[in-house]
C-alpha cells in the first residue's frame, strides 16, 4: 500500500511536468492548471512523508516525543481557535463543549495530531455539504473522556475495528484515496496508546461517527 500511495502522486507530477516540457500546456491558463495539479500532488506527497515520519518517530517512544503536563481545557480551546478559519472555509462547523477539566501527562503535538487526523478524516469523507462536529471533554473518576462526534454517514459495522489499521480505507473512502494517506487514524491510535489511553469508534443514530478517547488524569484541577 505505501508504494502505491507514494507512486500515485509521483506519477501524476511526472506526467504534468513532461506536459509542460513538451509544451502541451500551450496557453497561460493551461500552464496554470498544470502547475496547480503539480502543487496539489506535491502537497499530498509531503503530507504522506510527514505522517510516515511521525509514525516512525512514535515507534521510538516517549524519548522521541517528550511528554509534559497538559491542561486539556486550555489545549482544546487553543486547538479550536487555531483551526476555526480553515474549518469554516471547508464549510465545517466544529463546536467545543467542556463539561469538566483535567490535566494529563502527554504531548501537545500528539494531541493536536490526534484531533487533526480524526476531524480531517471526517471532513474528507463527509456525506453532507454542511459538516457538523462536536468535541466534548468530561471526566469520570481518574479518566478524562474526550469525544469527537460528526454528522457523517458513519462506518460499516464490520469496518469499525479496522479503521486504525495502517492504509485501511472503507469502501466509501476508496474513491477518495487522493485526499488522505491512510495513516491518520493509525497515528491517532498509536499516539493515544503512548499516553496510556484508549480509543474506540461508535456509530451514531440516525447517522454519524463518534470517536471516544480516554486518557488517565494526572491531577485534577483545583476549582
Amino acid at each position: 500500500p505505501i508504494s502505491h500511495d507514494l507512486r500515485t502522486p509521483l506519477t501524476t507530477i511526472k506526467a504534468y511536468v513532461e506536459g509542460l516540457i513538451d509544451n502541451v500546456a500551450d496557453t497561460p491558463d493551461k500552464k496554470l492548471r498544470y502547475l496547480l495539479v503539480i502543487k496539489k500532488k506535491a502537497d499530498e506527497l509531503n503530507n504522506l512523508i510527514e505522517q510516515l515520519f511521525l509514525f516512525s518517530k512514535m515507534s521510538l517512544g516517549e524519548k522521541a516525543v517528550p511528554f509534559e503536563t497538559i491542561d486539556l481545557k486550555s489545549m482544546l480551546e487553543f486547538f479550536v481557535s487555531e483551526n476555526l478559519y480553515v474549518w469554516q472555509k471547508s464549510q465545517a462547523e466544529v463546536t467545543l463543549e467542556i463539561d469538566s477539566n483535567a490535566k494529563i501527562l502527554g504531548s501537545f503535538l500528539l494531541l493536536e495530531r490526534i484531533l487533526s487526523n480524526i476531524i480531517g478524516n471526517s471532513i474528507k469523507y463527509r456525506s453532507e455539504e454542511k459538516f457538523n462536529c462536536k468535541i466534548r471533554l468530561n471526566a469520570k473518576e481518574k479518566v478524562a473522556i474526550l469525544s469527537i462526534s460528526d454528522n457523517g454517514i458513519g462506518v460499516p459495522q464490520d469496518s469499525l475495528k479496522k479503521l486504525t489499521e495502517p492504509f485501511y480505507r472503507t469502501d466509501k473512502a476508496r474513491s477518495h484515496t487522493e485526499n488522505g494517506t491512510g495513516l491518520g487514524l493509525s497515528i491517532a491510535l498509536k499516539a493515544v496508546e503512548m499516553m496510556n489511553g484508549t480509543l474506540k469508534f461508535e456509530n451514531l443514530t440516525p447517522h454519524g461517527l463518534k470517536v471516544v478517547i480516554e486518557l488517565p488524569i494526572l491531577k485534577e484541577l483545583e476549582k
